[in-house]
């Protein structure tokens, strides 16, 4: 009876530790960053590593416009969580982050997918993409500065007279979040 019950112990602690070495953070962005990664987080994998357990981080460095950009990549299995940005004032601390997954949310308000109506209840002033982020539109939170949405048109009929610059409010209404961004502020 007693090795059954030592077994029986035993068992329920490698379960109870497999499951809380596998556990995953919530994916929030907030003013301060994508959960505990922010503004004092080191650009580093293994950082990033201890800022969200459970998930696949990588260094890694694309040329987008023929120069490099290195960044550090979240993944799980085939799906991007988001992208980790290097500082770009000589430090060695993280600049900004990308969330590009339906599973993360902003304050536990908005995500990936939401309409612009949605997120931007009032018209906002924002900024048209270009070049390889030709067709996205830039709005700012009307309350936090340092996190802004990228939009895309919800249907893939993109207009040609909107490229590089921001549609009417009434044709914005059929564009969706693809990216929440949030940025270092330094104070």
């Amino acid at each position: 009876m007693a090795m059954k019950l030592g077994l029986s112990v035993f068992a329920l602690f490698v379960f109870l530790s497999a499951c809380g070495s596998s556990e995953k953070p919530e994916l929030i962005l907030t003013s301060n960053g994508l959960g505990s990664i922010g503004a004092g987080t080191t650009y580093s994998v293994e950082a990033v590593s201890e800022a969200l357990p459970g998930y696949e981080i990588t260094a890694e460095t694309y040329y987008p416009e023929g120069y490099p950009h290195p960044m550090i990549v979240v993944r799980e299995g085939d799906e991007t969580i988001a992208y980790v940005y290097p500082s770009l004032e000589g430090d060695d601390k993280i600049r900004s982050v990308s969330v590009v997954t339906t599973r993360a949310t902003f304050e536990g308000k908005f995500s990936l997918g939401n309409s612009y109506t949605h997120v931007m209840p009032d018209y906002q002033t924002c900024l048209a993409g270009f070049e390889f982020e030709l067709g996205s539109v830039f709005c700012r939170d009307r309350v936090l500065h340092n996190v802004y949405f990228e939009f895309f048109p919800s249907d893939a009929g993109l207009r040609d007279e909107y490229l590089g610059v921001v549609p009417p409010e009434h044709e914005l209404a059929q564009y969706v979040v693809v990216s929440i961004n949030w940025h270092r502020v330094d104070r």
